[in-house]
């Protein structure tokens, strides 16, 4: 499994990345059997599932109440998500200036789109969907 996480500060030149490395099995619901390891350990310090959202191979998690909110995904090894998400992290770590360029899309979104969050996340996608082709 994969962790990561990124506040949404958007300073993206500090960004956490921890891979955990083991082997993925299916349990009877379906799931990777650490999944529920995975979930059970991030509840009991205070993070709150919110399930795939939509895309398959990664459950996503909201930030403890009275932290700085944050994201933080918990992918299937080999979903295609995660190679999706490696790419656009290794993009953004590796080139300056597209790294200022999402930065300033993200914080034009963010005051447009202030009360609705999925408005933010479909206005970012083309550019996101971009980065991954041609980085």
């Amino acid at each position: 499994m994969v962790f990561a996480t990124r506040n949404r500060a958007l300073q993206l030149r500090y960004f956490v990345r921890l891979y955990v490395k083991e082997r993925v099995l299916k349990n009877c619901a379906g799931l990777p059997a650490d999944l529920p390891e995975a979930i059970r350990l991030l509840r009991g310090i205070g993070y709150v599932r919110e399930g795939d959202l939509g895309v398959a191979g990664r459950d996503a998690f909201r930030s403890p109440p009275g932290t700085p909110p944050q994201h933080l995904y918990v992918l299937e090894q080999g979903a295609n998500e995660l190679r999706r998400h490696l790419a656009f992290l290794d993009a953004l770590s590796a080139d300056d200036p597209f790294r200022a360029e999402y930065a300033t899309l993200k914080r034009s979104l963010a005051a447009a789109y202030k009360d609705n969050r999925s408005a933010y996340t479909e206005a970012k996608s083309a550019f996101i969907h971009s980065a991954i082709e041609s980085h």
